[in-house]
């Protein structure tokens, strides 16, 4: 006789409880998901047909880190001078959907469509207004940075991912009116960002000023009453843990070598604080928005909607500032791209502020009018529409084509097996170069990288090009040749710097180009050494005599 297994009545109960909530939160939101799915499914599609080109060089960092076993990919992102976290995520992804550009760049397509998606219930539940999370959503989704940082494997999709959580999360705080209980919004606000700055730790500048602002507010608005509770704990825990681990981490080395960012980290004028963002879209209209509509909202329902805009743009203010003043040069969008969901956040949340209280049907209607002119304003100003009538929808172009270089220089070095390829990243570790270097260890491998995963190439070694030397040294010279290229077979340079940095590099080094592809930014380049009779004039004419013979 068999015997028969019954549930507990309350766990009966408790199952029908849950389903009822269920389904009593698709029946009353069921607009908003539909909305956000729309959302979701249009943040994707804009995003595809940008995911099928080469990897450009920081991506091919990324496929490097990951290229390997699970155990080297701490120490790839250490040597490239990033934290962990991400790039572990990244190989369990690549198991899971293979190698190709799409598969692995639609990591960052799926979060920043769920960004979006988010947002679109974020400030619906913040505003109770469908037309505002929808408008949020769609700046997002839409926006050319977010186009560009969504389409790149790269972790700045994941940041933006991660700042729609903390807004939510920190906009629940100040309003104080939401079912979650004050202390697990904490945890998340303080979760999302933790995680922001496990993947990308510059993110704790831009959202680490999330909570200060909630702690401002709330001290204003209703003082401080805090009930310690036990999510509470697990925060200070959880930071904690997140402080142990970047003290852990190459943060320290990084930190040491920061004036090798300035090569495209320096802020030179203020006007780049005026250009680094529309301003006009993002923050100057839905801030008069806000402004006009305290002839029918209180002040503490203007300033809950302006606040994510406002930390936006003091963290942006914060980076050119740092980099103005030469404290570190982190002026690029990728350092702050945290600031994004914060700007459309408030742009959806400010929009809702004239409508009437209740429902009204011309107020819904007048503020989605309104919202569609304005993304359609900035997808003018950033060109999309624009790209859209020439028929282009590969909105985002990189244009470093390592894919095809890498491939056409393979088959051509298969015709000599003892032709040998230099390789030059133009990477920043290289941009200071005083001569050849023959690396060894992951240091190698590093300067390499962009032969040593998805694209992959023989017989190669690193090099980095000095382009400042003026004078050749004849001492670095075995006639006719130089000690640092012995192979008079086949030499090839693949090089990702400029055309006239490499002439300049093939002239002080005597050598000669004798045939040139270009895939882009990235030149494959057949040269040769200068012949005995042609290196002694070429050595007269650079002012040196040619050197003794040992």
């Amino acid at each position: 006789m068999t015997k028969s297994h019954r549930c507990p009545a309350n766990g009966v109960a408790g199952l029908h409880s849950l389903d009822d909530e269920v389904r009593n939160f698709i029946n009353h939101n069921w607009p908003t998901l539909v909305w956000a799915t729309v959302v979701f499914v249009v943040a994707v599609l804009i995003r595809l047909p940008s995911c099928y080109e080469s990897f450009w060089v920081d991506e091919l960092h990324t496929a490097w880190a990951i290229w390997g076993d699970m155990a080297q990919v701490a120490e790839r992102a250490e040597v490239g001078n990033q934290t962990p976290l991400y790039f572990q995520a990244m190989w369990i992804w690549r198991w899971l959907v293979g190698d190709s550009e799409v598969a692995l760049r639609m990591s960052s397509v799926l979060a920043v469509a769920a960004a979006s998606a988010l947002l679109v219930v974020g400030v619906r539940q913040s505003t109770g207004r469908v037309s505002a999370g929808v408008v949020s959503g769609a700046v997002l989704a839409v926006d050319s940075n977010s186009l560009f940082f969504g389409t790149e494997f790269r972790p700045y999709a994941f940041i933006m991912l991660s700042s729609v959580i903390a807004t939510w999360a920190a906009v629940g705080l100040i309003q104080g009116k939401t079912k979650v209980r004050g202390g697990n919004l904490r945890l998340i606000l303080v979760a999302a960002i933790s995680l922001a700055v496990l993947i990308h730790p510059t993110s704790i500048v831009t959202l680490g000023l999330l909570p200060i602002a909630v702690l401002i507010f709330v001290l204003i608005d209703r003082g401080l009453s805090l009930k310690l509770q036990v999510s509470d704990l697990v925060s200070m825990i959880l930071i904690a843990a997140v402080g142990f681990s970047l003290a852990k981490s190459s943060l320290g080395h990084s930190w040491e070598i920061r004036d090798q960012w300035a090569a495209f980290g320096r802020a030179t004028s203020p006007n780049q604080l005026w250009t680094i963002w529309p301003w006009w879209i993002l923050a100057i209209t839905p801030g008069v928005i806000a402004l006009l509509s305290l002839r029918n909202r209180s002040f503490r329902e203007v300033l809950i909607a302006k606040l994510p805009m406002l930390v936006a743009v003091v963290a942006t203010t914060v980076f050119f500032a740092a980099s103005y003043f030469d404290w570190v040069p982190l002026w690029h969008r990728r350092y702050f791209v945290a600031v994004l969901p914060l700007f459309a956040w408030s742009i959806g949340a400010c929009f809702a502020l004239p409508m009437a209280k209740g429902i009204c049907r011309v107020s819904e209607t007048v503020v989605v009018v309104a919202g569609a002119f304005l993304i359609a304003t900035m997808l003018w100003n950033q060109g999309t529409i624009q790209q859209w009538q020439k028929g282009q929808t590969q909105l985002i172009v990189r244009g470093e084509d390592w894919r095809s270089a890498v491939n056409w220089l393979r088959s051509e070095m298969a015709e000599d097996e003892n032709s040998q390829a230099y390789v030059d990243a133009a990477l920043i570790e290289s941009a200071e170069p005083r001569r050849h270097v023959e690396l060894v260890g992951p240091w190698a491998d590093y300067f390499m990288f962009p032969v040593l995963g998805p694209y992959s190439l023989e017989n190669c070694q690193t090099l980095t090009i000095d382009a400042n030397m003026p004078k050749l040294d004849t001492r670095t010279l075995i006639y006719p040749g130089m000690r640092s290229f012995k192979n008079q077979s086949a030499n090839w340079l693949i090089s990702r710097s400029s055309r006239s940095r490499i002439d300049r590099w093939l002239e002080s080094h005597l050598l000669r180009a004798i045939e040139r592809r270009s895939f882009g930014p990235v030149h494959v380049i057949r040269y040769e050494y200068l012949l005995p009779n042609e290196l002694g004039p070429k050595l007269k004419e650079m002012g040196f005599s040619p050197p003794a013979a040992e």
